[in-house]
């Protein structure tokens, strides 16, 4: 178990192991509802955002997890951060499930190469749509299916994209 926000929880001293688990699902629900909107400037920073939903996917509560997709943020930049495999699959995870309008996904150069295949494919099946969004500096081999473009309301950013140095 985790980190941060495991240290905010209080503990009685003769919690079981139940109990524990109950206050510290609580304490990353409270934690949860904080992140609306993401940006590098704001005290609801990115980074802390990845660490927990890399926290409630540890917690494996589907009730918690699912909680994440409905209070996803709807304009989010992760810029300049740089994820993880992990951390990209369960982005991308959360991101799959999203059936609101996103107003502005941000995501230049934040995945690695194996990593924008799977961004691609989760926002080619998520129910919902992204109005504006950014995935330049995100190296990928082939341009996306028509499924990835039907979900970009407004405008799409691919720029430097593609390894041969295409610009789409």
């Amino acid at each position: 178990m985790a980190s941060s926000q495991l240290k905010k929880c209080k503990f009685s001293k003769s919690a079981n192991v139940a109990e524990k688990r109950r206050i510290w699902i609580e304490a990353l629900k409270s934690q949860l509802v904080r992140f609306e909107k993401l940006t590098i400037w704001s005290d609801n920073n990115p980074r802390r955002y990845i660490s927990l939903l890399c926290e409630l996917n540890e917690s494996s509560d589907m009730e918690l997890f699912n909680m994440a997709s409905l209070r996803f943020p709807t304009e989010m930049n992760l810029y300049p951060l740089k994820l993880s495999s992990s951390e990209a699959a369960i982005f991308c995870d959360v991101l799959r499930k999203q059936r609101k309008e996103l107003k502005e996904l941000h995501l230049s150069d934040c995945f690695s190469p194996g990593d924008v295949e799977r961004l691609i494919s989760a926002i080619s099946e998520m129910p919902g749509k992204v109005k504006r969004l950014n995935i330049g500096g995100n190296k990928i081999k082939d341009i996306p299916g028509p499924e990835f473009f039907a979900k970009i309301g407004e405008v799409l950013c691919m720029e430097d994209c593609f390894e041969d140095g295409r610009k789409r």
